[in-house]
């Protein structure tokens, strides 16, 4: 039927997955919110701001700070997501310590979770706490690969 560790990589790489959509759907408001999508995009959402790449724009300051903000959450999910699931396929495949993998995914998990919410409502320092749970959920399945891998 399948390990535990295997059963919640697919678990949380889904839950990762939605939250990456959902992300991105909420940078791509924002962009058209403060006019710096494509001019060609205007068409998409009659009565939005006039969209020029940001370059000629009369948008409000906080509407153009929350697209920085939504800019910098999906660079950050682009800079950490992948790799950390990169680590827990390789933890699962040196057929480390599942009891360990498994709760280095959840922790992963609700980390990046929580570093969206965070960053998306301005609140610090949880932002960085839930950076460091996820960023720590990593090297710790790391380690518990490298140990897997010449246990084995």
């Amino acid at each position: 039927m399948g390990s535990m560790d295997v059963k919640t990589l697919t678990i949380c790489t889904t839950i990762l997955l939605f939250k990456f959509i959902i992300t991105l759907s909420m940078q791509g408001n924002s962009r058209f919110n403060a006019g710096s999508r494509p001019p060609e995009d205007s068409n998409l959402r009659p009565g939005a701001s006039e969209q020029s790449f940001g370059l000629q724009t009369n948008a409000e300051k906080h509407l153009i700070e929350k697209e920085m903000r939504w800019n910098r959450i999906v660079a950050n999910d682009l800079e950490n997501i992948p790799i950390g699931l990169i680590i827990f396929l390789v933890s699962i495949l040196a057929r480390s310590n599942e009891i360990v993998t498994t709760i280095c995914l959840i922790l992963f998990t609700v980390g990046r979770l929580g570093h969206t919410i965070a960053y998306a409502y301005s609140l610090q320092p949880y932002r960085t706490v839930f950076w460091v749970i996820a960023l720590l959920s990593v090297l710790v399945s790391s380690i518990n690969s490298i140990v897997g891998s010449f246990a084995n």
